[in-house]
C-alpha cells in the first residue's frame, strides 16, 4: 500500500497511486471551513497523509495527528509538513485507550475497520465515535466484492445503518461502479473521559473522578470540565504520554528541543508527560497547581528524555 494515496505536495502529486482523493478532500474541506477557530484532527490509517496534508496546507490553526502501521510511510507522508504522527496498527482496545484522555473534533476512520476480524472491526468503529466531534467512517459498499474481509464489512453495514446519520458516496478504488459510503456522525454536546477505567478498573462515575470536554462551536474552543471543578478552554492538540506510548513522531523541529523553551509560569507541581499538549506549532503545560508531588526542575528533566523517544521527520 506504498502508493495507495497521491502523495501531494503544494498543488502538485509526485506518484502513481491506487486511489483518487481529491473528491473525499473537497467535501472534508466544505465541512472543515465551517470551523473559525484552532481544530484537531485524527486521521486513522493516514497513508501518505494526503488529507493531513491538504488540510495543514488550507488551515492554518489545524492540528492534525497521522496514524499509520507502516514506519516508512508514515514518515514519507509526514516530511515536510506540519504533521504529528503515530506509528501503530490500530484495533478496538488501542482505541479505546485513547479516548480515555484524548477527543478531537474531528476523526477520519477512512476504509479501514473491514481489514480487522469482524467482532474487533464492530468495537473499533464504536470507540472511534468516542474519539471525536464529528466522525467519519467510510467502508466498502456491500457489493465492493474484493475489499477487506467480506463478514466485517457486512456486520459494519449492519452496524451503522442503525444509525440515522448523513451518508455520502464515493467510487470505490477497488471495483468498477461501486461508490463507498461514508457515515458522518455529529456527537456534538458532552465527551466524557478519565484515566481511572485504565489505571484503576471499574466506572469512573462511583469515584467522581470524571473530565469532560463540552462542545462549544466551530466559533468557540471546547471547555475542558477537570472533575475537581475547574473549567477552562480545550487546548489542541494529543497530551505527550500518548504520542510517547504510541511510537510517537513530529515534523520539523525535534521535540528535545520544543521541550527546552517549555516555560513554567507559576509553581507547577506535577509536571509529567500527560500534562503536555503538543500542537501543531507549539507545547502546552497545563494543570498547575493540582498537586504538588514533584520538583518542577527535576521535572522538566525527566520530560527531555520522554522528549527524545519522540522521532523527528524532516
Amino acid at each position: 500500500m506504498k502508493n495507495y494515496q497521491p502523495l501531494y505536495t503544494n498543488g502538485s502529486v509526485s506518484n502513481r497511486f491506487d486511489r483518487e482523493c481529491k473528491d473525499r478532500y473537497d467535501f472534508f474541506k466544505s465541512i472543515l471551513s465551517e470551523y473559525k477557530r484552532p481544530f484537531t484532527v485524527l486521521d486513522i490509517g493516514a497513508n501518505l497523509s494526503y488529507f493531513g496534508r491538504r488540510i495543514t496546507e488550507d488551515f492554518p490553526l489545524a492540528t492534525v495527528v497521522s496514524v499509520e502501521q507502516d514506519a516508512e510511510i508514515l514518515t514519507r507522508g509526514m516530511s515536510g509538513y506540519p504533521l504529528i504522527g503515530m506509528n501503530k496498527k490500530i484495533n478496538s482496545d488501542l482505541l479505546r485507550v485513547w479516548s480515555t484522555s484524548e477527543m478531537f473534533d474531528v476523526v477520519f476512520c477512512l476504509s479501514i475497520f473491514h481489514h480487522l476480524p469482524k467482532a474487533d472491526a464492530l468495537k473499533a468503529a464504536v470507540a472511534a465515535m468516542s474519539l471525536g466531534f464529528e466522525v467519519f467512517i467510510e467502508i466498502p459498499g456491500k457489493d465492493d466484492i474484493v475489499a477487506g474481509i467480506r463478514e466485517s464489512n457486512f456486520a459494519l453495514h449492519e452496524l451503522l445503518e442503525n444509525y440515522n446519520v448523513r451518508k455520502e458516496f464515493f467510487p470505490s478504488p477497488t471495483t468498477r461502479n461501486v461508490k463507498r459510503p461514508t457515515y458522518i456522525f455529529n456527537t456534538f454536546g458532552k465527551h466524557i473521559f478519565t484515566q481511572w477505567v485504565n489505571d484503576c478498573g471499574g466506572s469512573p462515575f462511583n469515584y467522581n473522578c470524571t473530565n469532560r470536554v463540552v462542545w462549544n462551536g466551530k466559533n468557540k474552543l471546547p471547555i475542558f470540565v477537570h472533575s475537581s471543578g475547574y473549567e477552562r478552554a480545550w487546548i489542541p492538540g494529543i497530551n505527550l504520554e500518548l504520542l510517547e506510548k504510541n511510537n510517537g513522531y513530529i515534523s520539523g523541529e525535534n521535540m528535545v528541543s520544543r521541550l527546552s523553551r517549555i516555560k513554567v509560569e507559576k509553581p507547577h507541581g506535577d509536571i509529567n508527560a500527560h500534562n503536555v499538549i503538543v500542537s501543531r506549532n507549539d507545547l502546552h503545560l497545563i494543570d498547575y497547581g493540582h498537586y504538588n508531588r514533584t520538583n518542577d526542575d527535576e521535572a522538566l528533566l525527566e520530560l527531555l528524555k520522554v522528549g527524545s523517544s519522540i522521532i523527528s521527520v524532516v
